[in-house]
């Protein structure tokens, strides 16, 4: 990465789109890292759920309908995708790193897609390192379309040069790597609060 980790001018953005209350992985994940990035002096901004608890995010974006359908995947993926491409298009140049700590290949898409198109338009200004890090992989009917969609893209923009993709374990790094994903983006790259 081009930054120094000792970089106390550093702007952080979390995404988690589960986040919306002090229970389970999403809150304990989340406000570990944060501790952890604030812990070096950096600024950090905390997106989550419609409907979260004010006091663990910043900002409440993703859609929290599907907790009443959670079958629904299709819309899951929908939702996800299309939230996180209109929200990088708004916040990349005002982040250095964009931290996906629950990610998927929905997020990861509307990362891709977002970053295409506004390099596309020959902007001057800095677009965000993503970091995205996945806990499983999970590949069905709409998570294989999806990732269908990245691979095409990180193998075809020559342009993507800011991205960070790395796993709990060493085994899903491999993973990774094994459904199509280039090994160039993929790294051990540890989470904050564990190895920074």
């Amino acid at each position: 990465t081009r930054y120094k980790l000792n970089d106390n001018k550093l702007k952080v953005a979390i995404i988690d789109r589960n986040l919306r209350d002090t229970t389970g992985h999403s809150y304990n994940m989340s406000k570990a890292i944060k501790e952890a990035f604030e812990s070096h002096g950096f600024t950090v901004k905390v997106y989550g759920q419609i409907g979260a608890e004010k006091s663990i995010v910043d900002y409440a974006i993703f859609s929290n309908k599907y907790n009443e359908i959670p079958k629904n995947t299709i819309f899951q993926a929908q939702s996800a995708y299309k939230t996180t491409f209109k929200l990088i298009k708004e916040i990349s140049d005002k982040y250095d790193l964009i931290f996906f700590q629950t990610a998927d290949l929905y997020l990861l898409y509307g990362f891709l897609r977002a970053i295409s198109d506004l390099q596309g338009k020959n902007r001057e200004n800095k677009n965000a390192v993503g970091i995205f890090y996945f806990h499983y992989l999970s590949i069905g009917i709409t998570s294989r379309h999806f990732l269908e969609k990245v691979i095409k893209t990180l193998k075809s923009d020559n342009k993507v040069n800011n991205l960070i993709i790395s796993a709990t374990s060493s085994d899903l790094l491999n993973q990774l790597n094994k459904v199509g994903i280039p090994k160039k983006f993929i790294s051990d790259f540890p989470l904050p609060h564990i190895g920074l």
